[in-house]
């Protein structure tokens, strides 16, 4: 199974957060193919640099470099793919995420109540407490 990682589920890995990321969802992440895209670094980046988030960009790159995710970056078709989605979310970094989810064929895993609501089936956008339900 290939999986595009949200930032939100990259830093309960990384914090070892149970409750974000249970037992037998990390299971399943475990023996997955892990990606994470670029927009992680740069949102990570962002909200270090305005005090929202303790952890640094280089921690994050270090972590995911460590763990052995694939990094995805953003292409051009990821960018035009964003201009059809719903307006269901305006999080810039969660809509690039979602495109490249759907223009690499990856299912993006996140903990975030909305972006389930961009995909209907489950393939594209799947919430972290439904991964172990449906691998």
């Amino acid at each position: 199974m290939n999986l595009l990682l949200d930032t939100n589920i990259i830093i309960g890995i990384l914090e070892g957060d149970s409750r974000l990321i249970p037992p037998a969802a990390r299971e399943i992440l475990s023996n997955a193919t892990l990606h994470y895209s670029v927009a992680v670094i740069w949102e990570v980046s962002i909200k270090h640099s305005t005090g929202k988030l303790a952890i640094s960009p280089m921690q994050m790159f270090d972590m995911v470099k460590r763990v052995g995710m694939i990094e995805k970056p953003i292409a051009t078709s990821h960018t035009l793919i964003v201009s059809t989605l719903n307006p269901i979310h305006r999080d810039p970094f969660d809509r690039i995420q979602i495109a490249q989810a759907i223009g690499e064929r990856l299912t993006l895993v996140t903990a975030d109540n909305l972006l389930p609501r961009y995909d209907s089936t489950g393939n594209v956008v799947r919430h972290i407490s439904s991964v172990a339900s449906k691998s």
